[in-house]
């Protein structure tokens, strides 16, 4: 790292035996402090702005939910800062969410009364890195959710893992196929589910689908919302095919949902992942490279795996050293209802005896690397911040 850099916050909770929350809602262990290179001597309080040298890059911290809110607590004189000083930075870290409406909130940012090229935004979505959207700079952190993942299973009870020598004791006694956790509502998870009825892999398979409830409890209609969701595709996978199952409406739940945790991380999904195969994971978002803890929950567990999601997620985990089973399936990835019928089929048609061959012999070795990869691969802040740094010198 070439610069310094302070992070400056603000809005922070004063009870001295407590760890350190932003806002009253966001902790900084949480969201940066278990990063491997990151010092919490970085942090400063505003107040003491003037005590910190011109030259150094100054990073206002807004921790936001995008896209769902444009929560901006920054108050009027660190709005001015950061307008008026050249080394002064609105950063607005969002690393749980690849998506956001660039050119609206770029417009809500400036009605605020920000200087967009004054703005960095980061969030996980690899595709905007290093660049300006709408005036607004992205510097993205995609393997965000991978370290905090790893974080959360190495310091956190309750949290099941499966180890490459006790998954080769489980392997005699598979039961089933595949399995399949679905939890929120996204289009790619109804196309999944249906051909997993659709090819009959459903009977040999575990399966989670909390679909019908989530729609519930977000006020959608279901039926309606497929409707409109399917129109993306082309006239070979309709509504009216959907429809025909009625497990479509239906829950099927092998996990129960704690209502208090954003993800489900739980141990007693470890039973599944011990009885069954292979993975099929359907990943958050359809149409972007978004890596969370859903794939790398697989590999913890010892098991092969099949992505479906958006575009580029097999290449994504290759290049972090992660190593697929496309001989397996077919596929790196999956990201259109047509390959994932394909890859279903494919794995309906092997015996168990074929499944558990594979786990124990021709993949076993990757299973392997990718658990000993996940728990000692390199996530550097450091990296992230001369990543960073780059960016603001690009652009000046």
């Amino acid at each position: 790292m070439t610069k310094d850099f302070k992070i400056i916050v603000s809005n922070t909770d004063c009870n001295p035996y407590t760890s350190l929350s932003v806002n009253n809602s966001f902790e900084i262990e949480n969201h940066l402090g278990f990063l491997s290179g990151f010092d919490y001597s970085l942090l400063c309080r505003y107040n003491f702005l003037d005590s910190i040298s011109e030259q150094t890059i100054k990073l206002v911290l807004n921790i936001c939910k995008l896209p769902h809110t444009c929560d901006i607590y920054i108050s009027d004189r660190l709005k001015n800062q950061i307008n008026s000083d050249k080394n002064t930075f609105l950063w607005i870290f969002s690393p749980h969410e690849a998506t956001l409406d660039h050119n609206n909130f770029a417009v809500e940012l400036k009605k605020r009364g920000f200087n967009l090229d004054k703005i960095v935004i980061t969030n996980s979505d690899n595709s905007v890195d290093g660049k300006i959207i709408a005036g607004i700079k992205y510097v993205s952190f995609p393997e965000w959710w991978e370290a905090y993942y790893r974080h959360l299973v190495r310091t956190k009870d309750d949290i099941s893992f499966t180890t490459p020598n006790e998954r080769k004791n489980y392997l005699d006694s598979l039961n089933k196929k595949s399995l399949c956790l679905n939890r929120n509502l996204k289009i790619h998870r109804i196309w999944t589910y249906y051909y997993l009825l659709e090819t009959g892999l459903f009977n040999e398979s575990y399966y989670s689908y909390h679909l019908p409830m989530a729609a519930q409890k977000d006020g959608v209609d279901l039926k309606e919302w497929i409707i409109d969701e399917l129109k993306k595709y082309n006239s070979r996978f309709a509504a009216k095919d959907v429809f025909k199952k009625t497990q479509i409406f239906k829950n099927h739940m092998l996990d129960s949902i704690d209502e208090r945790f954003v993800i489900n991380l739980q141990s007693e999904i470890k039973k599944y992942f011990d009885k069954s195969a292979v993975s099929i994971v359907t990943e958050s978002l359809e149409n972007h490279d978004f890596l969370t803890e859903k794939t790398f929950k697989t590999i913890i567990h010892s098991h092969p795996f099949i992505t479906i999601g958006g575009t580029g997620i097999g290449e994504r985990l290759k290049e972090r050293g992660y190593q697929l089973f496309d001989d397996i399936f077919g596929f790196e990835h999956i990201d259109n209802p047509q390959e994932c019928q394909q890859m279903m089929a494919k794995i309906k048609n092997y015996s168990m005896n074929d499944l558990r061959f594979f786990n124990k012999n021709e993949i076993n070795n990757r299973i392997t690397h990718n658990y000993n990869h996940f728990f000692n691969r390199k996530i550097n802040f450091i990296d992230f911040l001369n990543k960073l740094e780059s960016t603001l010198n690009e652009k000046k």
